[in-house]
């Protein structure tokens, strides 16, 4: 009996860490879809004529070429997030999408201005985006490079 209880302990602990790494996911999700969600709300407001919204937060971040930046960085890894779960966990086909996909929406984003009076289009806006997206194409490789070191397998990150 008495050897059966580091097996039951080592079982528990390894339920608790995947039900944790679960609702780490969750909360990643959430968190990455609510500002997805935002992006998209300060890009309608400036669509609209109504930028008192987006004014304060380009002049918090110094300028718009960072928040273009930024969006490039959230929008790859919210693609990368949904391509992992519609994939059914292929880590590395999701890592070589989620660019293609999120310059896809950053490029539609940018000529979409051209419709709109309120907005104008910029090369610059692109060329940040872009440079956010190679950023969090960078990152999402080093995940997976370490993830793959330390487990020795080519299965799925953990958060994933």
């Amino acid at each position: 009996m008495k050897q059966n209880r580091p097996v039951l302990r080592s079982a528990t602990l390894s339920i608790f860490r995947s039900y944790i790494l679960r609702k780490l996911a969750i909360l990643l999700d959430s968190l990455v879809l609510l500002l997805i969600v935002g992006l998209a709300g300060l890009s309608l407001t400036k669509d609209f004529g109504v930028e008192v919204f987006a004014d304060p937060i380009e002049l918090a971040l110094g300028s718009d070429k960072i928040l273009h930046f930024v969006a490039g960085i959230i929008v790859t890894l919210f693609v990368f997030r949904v391509l992992l779960r519609v994939m059914k966990h292929r880590c590395v086909k999701a890592i070589c999408l989620s660019p293609v996909v999120a310059i896809l929406l950053i490029l539609g984003d940018e000529f979409s201005q051209l419709l709109s009076s309120s907005r104008s289009f910029s090369i610059n806006d692109i060329v940040a985006g872009l440079f956010g997206v190679l950023i969090m194409l960078i990152i999402l490789v080093i995940y997976q490079f370490l993830f793959c070191k330390l487990t020795k397998t080519t299965s799925t990150p953990p958060l994933s």
